[in-house]
């Protein structure tokens, strides 16, 4: 009973955590725009970025946006929760909701990986060795002060 409980809230927390991380943005030019911490397309404030840029990733993030739209629609109808959360908890209906969701979040995920490359091709050779180099010394400020936390 115990491991079949701690099964269904284990569930629960994968579904969140995808859910929640499926929610940042495809990309942004200021800090704090959602994604993932180590996303390099929430860190495009840092390059000096031409009109034309800035244009071109702003059309090919409004594209991104667009399209994974009604796939937030549709997980939102999915209603993983309600089955999650029911009185009675019918396991294959949260295990069919939970693949139709994740299946949803794929396809976002492959919306956004494709608007990343788009942008990438964007940016000069010059930008992405900034945008990597600002990237690997966040990384680095970041372990420096988790490993100082622990202490």
């Amino acid at each position: 009973m115990f491991i079949t409980a701690l099964k269904k809230t284990s569930l629960v927390m994968l579904v969140l955590s995808a859910i929640v991380l499926s929610a940042g943005s495809a990309g942004a030019f200021g800090p704090g725009k959602g994604g993932p911490p180590d996303n390099p397309f929430r860190m495009l404030w840092i390059l000096d970025l031409s009109d034309s840029q800035q244009e071109t990733i702003q059309a090919i993030q409004e594209e991104a946006k667009n399209s994974i739209q009604p796939f937030k629609e549709q997980i939102a109808d999915i209603d993983l929760f309600s089955a999650l959360l029911a009185e009675t908890i019918d396991i294959e209906t949260v295990r069919q909701k939970a693949a139709q969701t994740e299946a949803l979040m794929s396809r976002i995920g492959q919306i956004r990986m494709n608007a990343h490359i788009e942008i990438a091709q964007v940016l000069t050779a010059e930008q992405r060795v900034k945008l990597l180099d600002f990237m690997e010394k966040m990384k680095a400020l970041r372990q420096a002060f988790k490993d100082r936390k622990e202490r």
